[in-house]
């Protein structure tokens, strides 16, 4: 039997498992496609407070409806939760970034200490270093 066919033939590579309804890619972008993480933080950085803030302002409304204040009591409940629902998410992306970034930096330097082996440990002698008396020589020996 035969898959659908979508398009162009599927070659070699084609995908398997859960994704396999999928067609296959055909655009230029990379396949480890990251999105704007600087940008991400700012705005969990900014929103998650206002979130916050908004669920309290919901809670202290739900508090101080009356039977028969429209909204009710449950409306303001249902916003309430809705705002905490947002600010969780808002949340759990503002972790994710900051781990991402991490993760980005760490790999950055391990990259740099791969092209530059020596970068810090050898080169010109610093203070301290060489032959000569400096801040690092022994207790014993005589300055210039």
């Amino acid at each position: 039997m035969t898959e659908p066919h979508h398009g162009a033939h599927r070659a070699s590579g084609a995908r398997r498992g859960p994704l396999r309804w999928l067609p296959e890619r055909t655009g230029t972008e990379p396949v480890t496609a990251l999105s704007a993480l600087r940008l991400r933080l700012l705005l969990s950085v900014v929103f998650v407070p206002l979130f916050l803030a908004g669920t309290v302002l919901f809670w202290y409304a739900m508090t101080q409806a009356g039977p028969r204040d429209v909204p009710s009591h449950d409306s303001w409940r249902t916003l309430m939760w809705i705002g905490a629902g947002i600010t969780v998410l808002a949340v759990a992306d503002l972790v994710i970034v900051v781990r991402r970034r991490a993760t980005e930096r760490r790999r950055a330097a391990a990259r740099e200490r791969a092209e530059h082996p020596d970068a810090g440990r050898g080169g010109a002698p610093g203070p301290g270093t060489g032959s000569g008396p400096g801040p690092g020589s022994s207790p014993g020996s005589t300055g210039p």
